[in-house]
């Protein structure tokens, strides 16, 4: 098994992994996630959550979502909020972690947090907040990751063993979104590849993968 760096892509490669859509058939040597984006959730049938509780099972599907909450998308917010209750169910069942989308709703996800006391992990992938949006995540135990756009500073306060980097949807190259956080923090490239590699490997139970 390839060691796993980018801990959320739309590109499907060895060393991240990929975000598919329910149903899509994945190469084999891929690890991935699937999940019910908020932006698609109104066109989301009970067919389409039969398809996610099958990838959710499969033994490469390392984590539920991405899901979440977005005050942009054609859902209401409560068809959002009891959306994403549905992928915690899943995320629990399967023993997976979640990885979050969100947009402008950081106190809904923190009562939902609170709420649902999952054993899971939680994921904000793509963070772009400030070092005390940053750490309020970090109090209520939501972990969260540097893609090629980040707030320096909430890079810097960021403790190495809690420390993620993803490409999400850009042509960036994880290389250099680890160069650009290792700048922010000071630290040399390779000592933040060493620690996002060890917490990805946690993260996600890479030993569990056959």
């Amino acid at each position: 098994m390839i060691p796993i760096i980018d801990i959320h892509t739309h590109s499907p490669r060895p060393g991240a992994i990929y975000c598919a859509e329910p149903g899509e058939i994945i190469a084999p040597d891929i690890i991935f996630c699937s999940g019910l984006h908020p932006m698609q959730l109104h066109r989301a049938t009970e067919a389409s959550w039969e398809t996610l509780e099958l990838m959710g099972s499969h033994p490469r599907c390392v984590a539920i979502g991405e899901t979440g909450l977005d005050v942009r998308a054609a859902a209401s917010a409560q068809q959002q909020i009891l959306a994403l209750r549905r992928h915690i169910m899943l995320s629990e069942r399967f023993a997976k972690p979640l990885i979050i989308h969100c947009v402008k709703s950081l106190d809904t996800l923190i009562e939902l947090k609170k709420e649902s006391q999952p054993r899971q992990p939680w994921l904000w992938h793509g963070f772009r907040g400030s070092p005390q949006m940053a750490a309020q995540l970090r109090r209520h135990s939501i972990l969260y990751s540097f893609g090629p756009h980040f707030n320096a500073a909430a890079a810097a306060c960021t403790p190495s063993d809690m420390l993620f980097v993803e490409t999400d949807a850009s042509n960036a190259d994880i290389s250099r979104v680890i160069d650009s956080v290792a700048r922010a923090r000071s630290e040399d490239s390779a000592i933040v590849r060493h620690n996002v590699m060890n917490n990805a490997k946690t993260f996600v139970n890479l030993h569990t993968i056959e």
